[in-house]
């Protein structure tokens, strides 16, 4: 059986890339569907791009709580 720990991390992570993918398509269409410039096509961008920074921001507190206490005892373990 798996721990949970890693597999959170893992998990987190590959959330994060697949939120990116969505951007990559959503840019990507609307740069298709409006060339010129216009506001709603900026908002669209940012909208997604702002879905990655809140899934990488997650992933970050997710990675945090799970792998500073370990890192803390391993450092104050000492020699």
């Amino acid at each position: 059986m798996l721990d949970a720990g890693p597999v959170a991390v893992v998990l987190s992570w590959g959330f994060v890339m697949a939120m990116e993918l969505l951007n990559t398509a959503v840019e990507t269409v609307v740069d298709l569907v409006s060339p010129a410039r216009h506001p709603l096509a900026g908002l669209a961008k940012d909208l997604a791009a702002g879905a990655v920074l809140i899934a990488a921001v997650c992933a970050a507190a997710v990675n945090a709580l799970l792998l500073v206490p370990a890192l803390w005892r391993l450092l104050m373990a000492g020699p």
